[in-house]
């Protein structure tokens, strides 16, 4: 029994590690912001950042970058917005 448990942990964390690498933090923690179109991206979210470098060796920031998720949105940058209302 006990062989059995210490297998399925193993596999568990081999899942999780396999999803962590290959998948963006932010298209899970921030998934309102995937499929955002150009017009709309504010600046880049640092925290979203530092967070994919630290938890999948930056593989994440890829992920990120091709969904849109790395950038906040400019409805919630009121100090970003651009002249004329757009």
């Amino acid at each position: 029994m006990k062989g059995r448990l210490s297998r399925i942990a193993r596999a568990g964390t081999a899942a999780v590690l396999a999803l962590g690498l290959l998948s963006g933090g932010g298209t899970f923690l921030h998934w309102e912001r995937v499929g955002m179109p150009p017009s709309e991206r504010g600046e880049m979210d640092v925290g979203m950042i530092l967070c994919n470098i630290v938890s999948n060796l930056g593989l994440g920031i890829i992920v990120d970058a091709m969904t849109g998720a790395m950038w906040v949105p400019e409805s919630a940058q009121p100090w970003a917005r651009r002249p004329g209302g757009k």
